[in-house]
C-alpha cells in the first residue's frame, strides 16, 4: 500500500502517523511523509517532525521517504495527493472542531470529495484501537466498500461494529410494518434485505481478513443522529463510511450521501476512514 501522510510540524500531525501505525496498513508499504514550508526558516522544525513519524513508522513500512515544498500549501498538497498515486491519505484534524490541520484553505470534506484516495482523518488518537463504527448502507456499491474497510482495518485486532441506519418510510409499498422496527438480529433471522446485506458483510469482512468480533447493528431514524448517538454509546475510536463520490447512483442520492458524510466529518470527535468510491468500484471490475 501506498501511504501518504501530511504533517505540518504540529503534535496532531504525529499522532495521525501513531493511528496509522495502529492499524497496521503501512506494515511492508511505501510512506511519503509530506509538508510544505512557506519560508526557509520553518523547514528545520518540519525536518524534525518529518524524523518522529519516520521512526514511528519504521517497524511497518518497508520504504519511507520525506518530502518538503515550498510554495503554496493548498495547491502542492493536491497536487501531491491527486498526481502521487496512493491508496491511502492521512491528516490530522484539531480536537476543537477547526478545518484540518494543514495550513491551507481545504476542509477535509473538501479533501474527502477531491482526493482520488482512501482518506485517514486523525483526531483524538487512543492509546490503543478497541473498537471501530463501519457505517453501511443495504446497498451493491456499499458492499465493496464494507469489504475495502475490512482489509484496512483487519490489522488493528479491534472489534467491529457494523451499522445500518434504516428510514422510519418504508422503501417499498409492500415493506412489512415489523421490518421498520427490527434489530440487527430480527433481520438476520428473518431474511429481510438488510438481515441479507448484514450476512454478506460479515462474509466479507472475515474474508478481508478480520478476526475479531462483528457485531452488526440496526437504527431506525435519521442517518447522522443515529451514527453520532452510536458513536456516543459505543465508545468507538474510528468511524468508517464512504465517500462523496458514487457514480453507480442517481445524482440526487448522491449530493444527500454527500451531505451525510460532510456533515459527519464536521460532527463526529474521532478519527474519521473514507472508503474512495471509485477506487472500490474499480476493484471490483475483473482486471
Amino acid at each position: 500500500m501506498r501511504v501518504l501522510v501530511y504533517t505540518d510540524g504540529s503534535k496532531d500531525a504525529e499522532q495521525a502517523a501513531v493511528l496509522l501505525e495502529k492499524l497496521g496498513v503501512a506494515r511492508g508499504g511505501e510512506v511519503t511523509i509530506f509538508a510544505v514550508s512557506p519560508r526557509q526558516e520553518q523547514e528545520d522544525e518540519l525536518e524534525q517532525s518529518a524524523d518522529r513519524i519516520e521512526h514511528t513508522l519504521e517497524d511497518d513500512a518497508s520504504n519511507v521517504r520525506t518530502v518538503i515544498r515550498r510554495g503554496d500549501a493548498n495547491r502542492q498538497f493536491m497536487e501531491e495527493a491527486e498526481q502521487g498515486h496512493y491508496d491511502l491519505v492521512i491528516v490530522a484534524r484539531e480536537h476543537h472542531g477547526r478545518p484540518p490541520r494543514l495550513r491551507f484553505r481545504s476542509t477535509t470534506s473538501e479533501l474527502a470529495k477531491h482526493v482520488p484516495a482512501h482518506l485517514l482523518v486523525a483526531r483524538n488518537v487512543p492509546d490503543k484501537l478497541r473498537r471501530i463504527l463501519i457505517c453501511s448502507a443495504a446497498e451493491t456499491p456499499s458492499a465493496e466498500t464494507v469489504r475495502l474497510a475490512g482489509l484496512i482495518t483487519a490489522g488493528s485486532g479491534a472489534e467491529i461494529s457494523l451499522l445500518h441506519v434504516m428510514s422510519q418510510v418504508p422503501l417499498r409499498s409492500d415493506s412489512p410494518e415489523e421490518d421498520l422496527q427490527a434489530s440487527a438480529e430480527g433481520a438476520i433471522e428473518r431474511h429481510t434485505h438488510e438481515g441479507e446485506h448484514f450476512e454478506a458483510a460479515i462474509a466479507a469482512l472475515r474474508a478481508a481478513g478480520v478476526t475479531g468480533d462483528i457485531r452488526p447493528i440496526l437504527r431506525h431514524g435519521l442517518v447522522v443522529d443515529e451514527v453520532l448517538d452510536e458513536i456516543k454509546q459505543g465508545q468507538y475510536d474510528l468511524l468508517v463510511v464512504g465517500s462523496h463520490r458514487q457514480p453507480t447512483l442517481t445524482r440526487w442520492l448522491d449530493v444527500l450521501l454527500d451531505d451525510v458524510t460532510g456533515e459527519l466529518l464536521l460532527k463526529t470527535p474521532i478519527s474519521t476512514l473514507i472508503i474512495y468510491q471509485q477506487k472500490a468500484l474499480a476493484a471490483a471490475e475483473p482486471s
